[in-house]
């Protein structure tokens, strides 16, 4: 506090989101509209240490050059982005069989990005509770291709 008072984390978390409560209401288009880049950066590929990609390189050498370090990230956000292709296109396709045994699966799945990419600062490690899940929808794609290439 500017002056001087010493608050506990419990009302720092209070007061802040207040204003982030005040702030969504008094600018709700403007909220909305940034939503989509919070599911962006939800389902960023992430590191063992939960954190994205991009900083797993951060100021290093380790591949000689800065052009063969910017290739690595592109082939590994190039990698992450067709398997997160593949799941949510297996996602929409199961969407009218959400009564069955893919219902609760996909009601996860879409909830949990909604709600993360929507109400929260929507870190990448946050993905880590859906992996299981995308990995499933993952296979049911692969599934479905081999399926379909030889018929």
């Amino acid at each position: 506090e500017p002056n001087g008072e010493v608050i506990t984390r419990m009302e720092l978390d209070r007061r802040m989101y207040k204003e982030a409560f005040a702030n969504i209401l008094r600018e709700p288009l403007k909220f909305l509209l940034s939503s989509p880049l919070g599911f962006l950066r939800l389902n960023a590929p992430v590191n063992y240490g939960g954190q994205e990609t991009m900083h797993l390189f951060w100021g290093t050498k380790l591949f000689g050059s800065e052009y063969a370090t910017i290739a690595v990230i592109l082939a590994i956000r190039l990698i992450w982005f067709i398997f997160l292709g593949i799941v949510f296109w297996m996602l929409i396709r199961h969407l009218p069989r959400w009564h069955t045994q893919w219902g609760l699966l996909l009601f996860f799945v879409i909830y949990t990005n909604f709600m993360y990419g929507l109400l929260t600062h929507a870190e990448a490690r946050y993905i880590f509770t859906m992996m299981p899940l995308y990995f499933i929808l993952f296979t049911e794609g692969g599934r479905y291709m081999l399926r379909n290439a030889y018929d």
